[in-house]
């Protein structure tokens, strides 16, 4: 992706929207570290290099956390259970936190309040992980009591 928006992207564009791509290779110039060590999403949304990789930082820290809790739950399976409870509830209160500290609405009036949700609640691995842990503990569940 990144020879792409360095080597070919500046060969083959023209245009009245050009700019866009000369922005994607300042920002690649500047982020692009951030990209390579899956912590993109924590940028903010003007300063992405390949902004719609976003996911796979989220994934990949996901997969981490997965191991960790794994493992965990391999020793002992309380404590998985305990310790996913607590980053479940933990990141549900501090999405709550973060929309009500910054104002935040579901619908955004206007673009830079688009702009400051997708930043601060879209993006982060932590605000997305609910859903990610849930899977993980009926995927516990049914290992469990498949029998």
């Amino acid at each position: 992706m990144f020879l792409l928006i360095y080597g070919i992207l500046p060969i083959i564009g023209e245009g009245p929207i050009y700019y866009t791509a000369e922005n994607l290779q300042t920002n690649c110039r500047k982020h692009f570290w951030q990209n390579l060590l899956f912590i993109n999403a924590y940028q903010k949304t003007t300063d992405m290099c390949v902004s719609w990789t976003w996911y796979i930082s989220d994934d990949m820290q996901f997969y981490l956390v997965g191991i960790v809790l794994s493992i965990v739950f391999a020793y002992s399976k309380v404590a998985s259970l305990i310790s996913s409870f607590a980053l479940l509830l933990g990141s549900l209160i501090g999405q709550f936190v973060v929309f009500y500290t910054k104002k935040l609405t579901v619908a955004p009036s206007n673009s830079e309040k688009q702009i400051e949700l997708f930043d601060s609640l879209y993006f982060p691995a932590w605000a997305r992980i609910p859903t990610y842990l849930v899977g993980m503990l009926f995927g516990w569940l049914y290992l469990a009591n498949k029998d």
